[in-house]
């Protein structure tokens, strides 16, 4: 999956990092890549048709439907209610507020970085790893960020439009940097658990079950974006790149 993005920023001429906000893909209509697209996008349309990560409970909380990061943070009140619970929670406790806390600091956005620390903390613990989404019910709502809007709001440009298999919709920017994150995390984490420390050990556990660690937490790093449907690939192209655009500037 990587290796499909970076063959297309390393071999196209027309992908560029400059901070230009109107620019849709890496080559024309009907180019190489944009055939690559729609084929990606029927593909993923028919896998989530058949088979939809509600129905192994990989659906988790709702982000806050805000463009920017520090809007709609928790306030003294109680919420009420039930609190969400599944795989789907664990998912967004473990890879979402994390990259939240780092993202977030990383453009000051401190409000955000606290605000998605006490839902790690109290997901974790009170509710159990996340199964249990506690912290909504306290107030602390979940806002995610990611390292590609971190990128964005230091001026790094989009790169172009790419869909990834059974990820979804990404910029070039944004992909490359969720994959990267995802990785180091999967390569921390095994290393924690199997105490083999960053070694090629290490690496050869981690990429024993990497593929469908890559698809689940890749897919989970931008919430947004997995609501998008598959019914229209120039809406969701226009959606998608509109939301985080939205999100940047915000």
């Amino acid at each position: 999956m990587g290796a499909i993005v970076l063959f297309f920023v390393i071999s196209n001429p027309i992908v560029t990092f400059a901070n230009d906000k109107t620019h849709i893909g890496l080559t024309e209509e009907n180019g190489i890549l944009d055939k690559y697209n729609h084929a990606i996008f029927s593909f993923n349309g028919f896998i989530y048709s058949y088979f939809p990560e509600s129905s192994i409970g990989l659906t988790p909380p709702a982000p806050e439907k805000s463009p920017s990061f520090s809007t709609n943070l928790p306030n003294s009140s109680v919420a009420t209610g039930h609190a969400q619970s599944g795989f789907g929670a664990v998912l967004s406790n473990i890879v979402n507020e994390p990259i939240t806390i780092v993202s977030s600091l990383l453009v000051g956005e401190v409000k955000t970085a606290w605000n998605a620390a006490n839902r790690f903390g109290i997901n974790s613990t009170y509710g159990v790893l996340g199964w249990w989404d506690e912290a909504s019910m306290l107030g602390y709502k979940p806002v995610a960020a990611d390292i590609g809007l971190s990128l964005c709001r230091m001026g790094v440009g989009e790169g172009g439009y790419v869909v990834l298999p059974f990820v979804g919709p990404r910029t070039v920017r944004d992909a490359v940097a969720d994959i990267a994150v995802i990785n180091l995390l999967l390569w921390s984490a095994t290393g924690f658990l199997f105490n083999s420390g960053v070694s090629v050990q290490t690496i050869a556990i981690a990429e024993t079950f990497e593929v469908a660690v890559d698809i689940f937490a890749t897919r989970q790093i931008d919430p947004n974006a997995k609501k998008l449907s598959y019914t229209n690939f120039d809406e969701m192209r226009e959606n998608y790149l509109n939301q985080r655009r939205e999100r940047c500037s915000g």
